[in-house]
């Protein structure tokens, strides 16, 4: 995300068939539609008047991505994750798009009036409101600005292949410049070969492949880079023996970011063991929730009571004017239907009236964008203590109900405490990485300091409200 001087905010999203990226986060393309509040909360949207489980499973192959309301409803998803990361939640936008190179020319003018079809948004996401306005959207051919930079330095024939889950693009690139007609886009993106995978095996083996049986890496995109400060991804290394055979898979934690900064590249190289990060992030949840203290202070998170007396104030008060303003216009419209048409003042005075008429409309539209945002600023209040709630019960056996799960519920579990996981740029001298944890919610009003099994310490630090003076420590030889 980049700010121009004029507070205008440019955010790039690569409306991926598979996933939705922006320049901090990635989320699988699933949607989910609902009438009524789910049960359950997490990647949650909130938008006129429906509510949407993002990020679970992923959305059929479709040529064309504005058919249907589900990758504007991505990219409202995609707008809200990138500005929590600076936790903004009012902002005017601008978002830089791409499409397959050869469906730009065709498709560039309908994707940006499907995007920017309402100008003034306001939406919920993980019980947060948010208000945005788009200002604009500009529409690029995919891998284009992975290159833009570099086209000086491709000299002769260079080739730019963009392969994403349902599309390959091809751009051919010769002495500098993009050749147009030789830029082609196939349906051969990964999602085809990994179908085309499948059936080899059930063909030759007489196996199925289930989806569920693929790696799931748990802290992927929560833990941070420890120099430029993006999301790490889960990896598989694949080494080979001189005899032929494989090691054993290596999975590991990496930062594809390379991010320049006044002139200086952020190239962190390091390759963090899952296994170890995974584990250590794990001990340090359960040593902090097996504390006596802290489980009873969750208790009283939960049967804390939620103030909403100054909302519920602002919504009489906005429902007062509204009323006000009604019967303001109620009255106008009574006095123009009242005028004398042989009256010498009939036109001065019926445009006096119609003029008072027209701002009184936009009071009323005024005071109902207000009055809406206050009911949904009570509605998140509501929401939150109630997904507190969740949390916190999960907190108390989150020891009893880790072990038993699996791998994706693990990972659903992870994303719905911990807001990121900030590690050392070097491995310490006591074997570990982890340096701090960020919960999402209050859980704690003091910093936390946790020692692991071999006396060393490792940060763990909450620090979102204060309600009282005590301070939890525990220590383990």
């Amino acid at each position: 995300m980049k700010e121009l001087r004029n507070g205008i905010k440019i955010i790039g999203i690569d409306h991926g068939y598979s996933n939705i990226k922006t320049a901090n986060t990635v989320t699988p393309t699933g949607i989910t539609a609902y009438t009524t509040e789910p049960t359950f909360g997490g990647n949650i949207l909130v938008y006129d008047g429906m509510y949407y489980r993002m990020g679970e499973g992923h959305k059929p192959f479709a040529a064309d991505k504005s058919t249907d309301n589900d990758f504007y409803l991505f990219t409202l998803m995609a707008i809200a994750r990138e500005l929590s990361q600076q936790s903004i939640s009012e902002a005017e936008v601008h978002i830089a798009a791409g499409l397959p190179l050869t469906w730009v020319k065709t498709q560039r003018e309908d994707f940006r009036s499907y995007i920017t079809r309402n100008n003034d948004v306001r939406f919920v996401y993980r019980d947060k409101p948010y208000h945005i306005k788009i200002v604009g959207c500009s529409v690029y051919p995919q891998g284009y600005t992975a290159v833009i930079d570099r086209l000086h330095e491709m000299t002769g024939v260079n080739m730019l292949a963009d392969i994403g889950n349902g599309t390959m693009n091809v751009m051919y690139i010769n002495n500098k410049k993009p050749v147009e007609n030789k830029c082609y886009t196939e349906k051969l993106g990964v999602n085809q070969c990994v179908i085309s995978a499948k059936n080899a095996v059930m063909d030759k083996l007489g196996v199925k492949i289930d989806d569920k049986d693929t790696k799931i890496h748990l802290l992927s995109g929560i833990v941070k880079c420890p120099i430029c400060g993006a999301g790490m991804y889960g990896n598989k290394s694949i080494k080979h023996k001189k005899d032929g055979t494989k090691y054993k898979d290596f999975f590991y934690y990496g930062c594809k970011h390379r991010k320049m900064d006044r002139g200086y590249k952020y190239d962190y190289k390091k390759q963090i063991n899952e296994e170890l990060l995974d584990n250590s992030v794990s001990e340090i949840i359960i040593k902090l929730v097996s504390n006596p203290k802290f489980a009873a202070m969750m208790q009283d998170k939960i049967n804390m009571q939620v103030d909403t007396t100054a909302i519920e104030q602002e919504l009489r008060n906005y429902e007062k004017q509204l009323r006000q303003a009604y019967a303001i216009k109620s009255k106008i419209i009574e006095e123009i239907d009242s005028l004398d048409s042989d009256d010498k003042h009939y036109i001065k005075r019926k445009a006096d009236l119609d003029n008072r008429l027209y701002n009184m409309y936009d009071k009323i539209e005024e005071i109902e964008n207000q009055l809406i945002a206050a009911r949904a600023k009570k509605q998140s209040i509501e929401a939150e203590k109630l997904t507190s709630d969740n949390i916190y019960k999960v907190l108390i056996y989150f020891e009893k109900l880790y072990v038993v799960m699996n791998e994706a519920e693990k990972r659903q579990l992870i994303e719905a405490l911990v807001s990121e996981i900030q590690i050392y740029e070097e491995r310490q001298p006591n074997g570990q990485w982890l340096k701090s944890i960020k919960f999402k919610l209050p859980i704690i009003e003091e910093d936390i300091s946790i020692y692991l099994d071999n006396g060393h310490r490792v940060e763990c630090v909450a620090l979102i409200t204060r309600q009282n003076q005590d301070v939890l420590q525990e220590n383990t030889k």
